[in-house]
């Protein structure tokens, strides 16, 4: 995946995650909506084909990348925590 900033300030950033689908964006995206310190969190697809998405973000609270950032963190700990209780499971 490569990302690149289409424009940053600090209650706001854009930028387009390439080689992502709009399956991964939808997952973050309902991250970001869940950060109180989000005001709003979109998502476009450039063209359906494209696997690639951009990001606008609008902050209230914190600096837009570290925002993105930390609910990317969280993201990833969600996933892990995900991860151990299949690992659970499957050893029964």
């Amino acid at each position: 995946m490569d990302i690149e900033i289409i424009s940053q300030e600090p209650d706001y950033i854009r930028l387009k995650l390439i080689g992502e689908s709009v399956t991964f964006g939808n997952i973050l995206q309902e991250q970001l909506n869940e950060d109180k310190r989000v005001d709003g969190a979109g998502l476009l697809t450039p063209h359906p084909l494209k696997k690639e998405i951009i990001f606008q973000v609008y902050v209230n609270n914190g600096d837009s990348i570290q925002v993105f950032q930390d609910n990317i963190e969280k993201l990833k700990n969600k996933m892990l925590d995900l991860k151990k209780q299949i690992e659970i499971i499957s050893d029964k």
